[in-house]
């Protein structure tokens, strides 16, 4: 194999690599701003913020909670108005990351 080929591959995997470890990060500080801004109840409080994780592979980064409400805290109901708190953590951690 060429040296062309070669050093293209390797910066081919640092690329990957350093991708990687930004998707983990955003992942990692936009868990924490979803947690902060979760809604809470002033009884029995705490359920759906504390439910709130990530798992980050490689390209792949996923955010979630694990409530069985949190969907329903940020879009709303006919009975409860959208109390949205992923989306502003996104869009938080996005402008963060930017610089």
């Amino acid at each position: 194999m060429s040296a062309v080929q070669d050093n293209s591959r390797s910066v081919i995997e640092e690329a990957r690599r350093l991708a990687a470890e930004q998707i983990a990060t955003f992942c990692g500080s936009m868990t924490e701003a979803a947690k902060e801004l979760s809604p809470v109840a002033k009884v029995k409080g705490g359920h759906n913020r504390d439910s709130i994780d990530y798992t980050a592979n490689g390209l792949n980064g996923e955010i979630f909670t694990q409530s069985g409400y949190g969907g329903w805290l940020e879009i709303g109901t006919t009975k409860m108005a959208a109390r949205p708190y992923f989306r502003p953590a996104f869009e938080q951690t996005r402008q963060d990351m930017a610089g």
